[in-house]
Order: C-alpha cells, then sequence, then structure tokens
C-alpha cells in the first residue's frame, strides 16, 4: 500500500512538472509566430498567445495562492503587454521568464508550501480509504493503512527538518528523532508511538488485542496530526 501511494503523490509532481515543461514549449512555438508588418510593427499569433497565457494562469491557480508573486507578477505583465498586439511579443518574453522561476523553484523543492499540499492530497486520500474500511467493518486494514499514513507524515516531517532518513529507517526512530529535534514534545511523541504500535499489531494478526474504538481514535488523531505538521 505504501508504495503504490508513493507513487501517487509521486506521479502527481510528475505530472506537474511536466505541464510547466510543456508550458515552456509552448512559449517557443508562440514565439515562432513573430511576424512583423509592414510599418515594423511585431506581433504574435494572438490565438496561440492567449492560449498559452491561459494554460499557465490556470497552471498557477491550482499551485499558488492568489497573492503570491508568481501569480501576481504574471498577471501584472501579461494585463500590461496583452492589449496591443505590438506589445505582446514583449510580454511573451516576460511571462515565460516568470514562468521558467516559478518551474526552477518548483524542480528545485523550494517551493515546500506546494509540495505539502500536494502531499497532504495524498495523505487525505489514504486516510479516506481507512474511514471507509472501518465503516464497512474491516477495522485490520483500516488499522494497517492508516499506519501507513503516519509512516509517510513522519518521514516528510524529517526531511523538512533536515533529519536524514532512508527506505530502511523504522518509523519508531524518525519519531524519536523528531522529538530530539523539538519537532514536537514527549506527549506527542507517545502518542505517536501507541498509533505505531496499534498499526504493528495489525500488520502481525495481533487483531483481538484492539478494537474498532481504538482504530477509530486513530484514524482520528493520525488525521489531526497530518493537519498540524504538514
Amino acid at each position: 500500500m505504501l508504495k503504490s501511494t508513493w507513487g501517487k503523490e509521486m506521479k502527481l509532481d510528475e505530472t506537474i512538472i511536466k505541464c510547466f515543461e510543456e508550458l515552456i514549449v509552448k512559449a517557443n512555438n508562440v514565439a515562432g509566430t513573430e511576424r512583423q508588418d509592414s510599418d515594423g510593427w511585431r506581433s504574435l499569433d494572438e490565438e496561440q498567445f492567449f492560449e498559452w497565457s491561459t494554460s499557465v494562469m490556470s497552471l498557477f491557480d491550482r499551485l499558488f495562492e492568489s497573492n503570491s508573486p508568481q501569480v501576481m507578477n504574471f498577471k501584472e505583465q501579461f494585463d500590461r503587454g496583452s492589449k496591443a498586439y505590438y506589445e505582446q511579443p514583449d510580454c511573451l518574453k516576460r511571462c515565460k521568464g516568470i514562468l521558467l522561476s516559478a518551474y526552477t523553484d518548483y524542480k528545485s523543492g523550494y517551493l515546500f508550501k506546494i509540495k505539502s499540499l500536494v502531499s497532504a492530497e495524498v495523505l487525505d486520500n489514504i486516510i479516506e480509504q481507512a474511514e471507509e474500511l472501518l465503516k464497512a467493518g474491516y477495522k485490520d486494514p483500516a488499522c494497517v493503512i492508516t499506519g501507513v499514513a503516519l509512516e509517510t507524515t513522519l518521514r516528510k516531517i524529517c526531511t523538512d527538518a533536515g533529519i536524514v532518513t532512508d527506505e530502511k529507517t523504522k518509523a519508531n526512530k524518525m519519531n524519536d528523532d523528531l522529538a530530539k529535534a523539538g519537532k514536537y514534545n514527549l506527549f506527542k511523541q507517545k502518542q505517536v508511538t501507541a498509533w505505531l504500535d496499534l498499526r504493528n499489531k495489525a500488520a502481525h494478526g495481533q487483531w483481538e488485542e484492539y478494537n474498532e474504538t481504538d482504530v477509530r481514535a486513530m484514524i482520528d488523531g493520525v488525521n489531526t496530526f497530518i493537519a498540524d505538521y504538514l
């Protein structure tokens, strides 16, 4: 389950990068439509120019807050340069520069809030699956996949905190390291330990040692933990 869910996150991340790259190629294609009339005025194919700019703004709208530098700068440059056809070539260059900057920041991992939103979307899906399983009476798989969401969250908090982990790093060690680093207090550490213990019981067939109420409390607790720390 962890591999398939992590793959879903990576697929979403790769889709965003691919979208950036396609829009950069499209910008070059639009630039290639530049023409100069007999009076020396330069212009672009307006249909392609407006199609491209609309696609960029659509991507930015999905990724950034409305008051972010990316959105505000792009809209400002577009509004300034798109009204007169002879200003569109220079407008395209400026807007492409903003697109390239956003692309570089995204690939380099500088847009931490966006990365967290991508992760949160995937983790929300896991928690929803756990909820449905528990409602259907399958407490044991619900417990296991809630543990997946918890472990994934711990690993990402470690990454954000500069704590080195790999695929072999145990969840309990990540929990201990995060508490030592001051990311959360001893009470929260013990709470996470209890959730991990419940997950281990479910994974190892010790199903009689906990009940649906325990799993319900775990799902609610992990859901809040994700919201607080991602």
